[in-house]
């Protein structure tokens, strides 16, 4: 998720009208009774600003929850 990431950011800010973006990524969670449903696992926000000040050579893709805007890790796993 987090490199796929670095991928649709970098073509949704190639459209100069984006200042800012966020993405949610869903996945197949089961949960304590066996249902598996498709649930928000990661939300990642990035501005202009702050996509333009990542060098995307060299950008260690787990470090979105450093530099972004807003980060969540959106999963709740069952007790």
């Amino acid at each position: 998720m987090f490199e796929d990431s670095n991928v649709v950011f970098q073509s949704l800010f190639e459209n100069t009208d984006v200042e800012e973006a966020v993405l949610f990524w869903q996945l197949p969670v089961t949960d304590s009774t066996g249902n598996t449903s498709d649930k928000n696992v990661l939300k990642i926000t990035l501005t202009r600003d702050t996509f333009e000040n990542i060098n995307w050579e060299d950008f260690d893709s787990h470090d979105y929850k450093i530099v972004a805007e807003d980060y969540e890790e959106l999963i709740q796993f069952p007790e």
